[in-house]
């Protein structure tokens, strides 16, 4: 910068030199007094000639958004994050997509307790070679959907004490971290996440992978979850509710190494459609799964039901106010033929396909309270 610029009191850095982005190889922030900014989304997005960026001087005290500040900084090559204050921010979304040649990236000083969105965070850190993100404070997050895609030098990432209870999305969470050899996410609670396609694609590198506890009764689409997983010997599937109309194509493609996979004996897919009913029924346009309650009956669930509620619902079922109203079917692994199971999960003759008893497994929560209903 020819002249030293100095902003106080600001609310507003988002894209502050989007238009000279790609003819800047070089900055001073000497002068810059950035105390007061909020939104500091975009600040040096697309300068994809900076190799190097001093945030000594940047004050994020009072950032709440900062959400693709790096991205498309193609040549960053070095970045001291330490002086950074995070305490504040939502959205970290993007934040480092695509800084390609960035080799090491420290966010140990980062305080991530208030951030909602971290889709996209890391991706296309194709160079980043270790992530400890053991500290990272997750529980308000609901977006982890690419959050480390196409890291395909990553050959160290913690997200052990990552709390997912909030995700609703895990959408090619891991894709293309080719060089990864291990990977814990044993203590992920999936309970809310829908979104599931493509999560360990790539991963060639995982010679395991324990998905034992997923809960994945809400989960709508598992297409190519574990495609190209070459390494990958054995697969748990046992806790696994494949959900009504639920996309399975091409779960274990590219699974070379694959030998043995397991599964629950009962796979559950049950659906509701309710149309033709009087207009004072609540749900009379509801499509989609179904609740039981403690004697067995369906009912259809709502958000805040109560007990009385859920009655009247199965009330409201019992009686002929639905043409059209249940179709639900229990799809029995236990007496289906190996062809048939094969079929349906689309695995080869190779795989071991081994059935494990519901009782044994199966955790408490949806597809629990329905294959162990009365």
């Amino acid at each position: 910068m020819s002249e030293k610029t100095k902003i106080q009191h600001l609310n507003e850095l988002t894209g502050m030199w989007s238009r000279m982005r790609g003819n800047v190889k070089a900055l001073d922030l000497s002068a810059l007094h950035t105390t007061g900014a909020e939104n500091m989304s975009r600040l040096f997005a697309g300068m994809y000639l900076l190799r190097e960026i001093d945030m000594s001087t940047i004050r994020t005290d009072d950032a709440t958004d900062l959400s693709e500040m790096f991205s498309g900084c193609w040549s960053l090559e070095v970045i001291d994050l330490s002086g950074v204050r995070t305490t504040r921010v939502k959205r970290m979304k993007q934040m480092f997509f695509n800084c390609k040649k960035l080799r090491a990236l420290d966010v140990s000083s980062f305080d991530t307790a208030q951030v909602e969105t971290m889709h996209w965070m890391f991706s296309d850190c194709e160079s980043v070679t270790e992530l400890n993100l053991a500290h990272f404070n997750t529980s308000q997050v609901t977006d982890m959907e690419l959050m480390f895609s196409g890291c395909k030098s990553l050959k160290s990432l913690d997200v052990s004490s990552f709390d997912t209870a909030c995700v609703t999305t895990m959408w090619r969470m891991f894709e293309d971290c080719r060089a990864l050899k291990s990977l814990d996410v044993s203590s992920f609670d999936t309970a809310r996440v829908t979104k599931m396609e493509r999560m360990f694609s790539g991963c060639a590198s995982l010679g395991e992978l324990d998905v034992s506890s997923f809960d994945t009764a809400h989960v709508k689409d598992m297409e190519r979850m574990f495609d190209g997983c070459a390494s990958l010997t054995r697969l748990d599937l046992s806790s696994f509710a494949f959900m009504p109309e639920v996309d399975l194509e091409d779960m274990f493609k590219g699974c070379k190494a694959l030998r043995e996979v397991r599964v629950s004996d009962t796979i559950l897919r049950t659906t509701c459609h309710v149309k033709n009913v009087k207009k004072e029924y609540p749900y009379r346009n509801y499509s989609g799964p179904l609740e039981y309650d403690e004697g067995g009956n369906p009912y259809i669930p709502g958000e805040g039901n109560s007990p009385s509620q859920a009655y009247y619902n199965r009330i409201m079922l019992d009686r002929d106010y639905c043409r059209e109203v249940i179709t639900y079917e229990h799809i029995p692994f236990a007496r289906a033929t190996d062809e048939q199971r094969r079929a349906y999960l689309g695995l080869h003759r190779d795989v071991k396909l081994t059935i494990v008893p519901h009782g044994s497994r199966v955790r408490e929560g949806f597809l629990g309270r329905i294959l162990n209903r009365k």
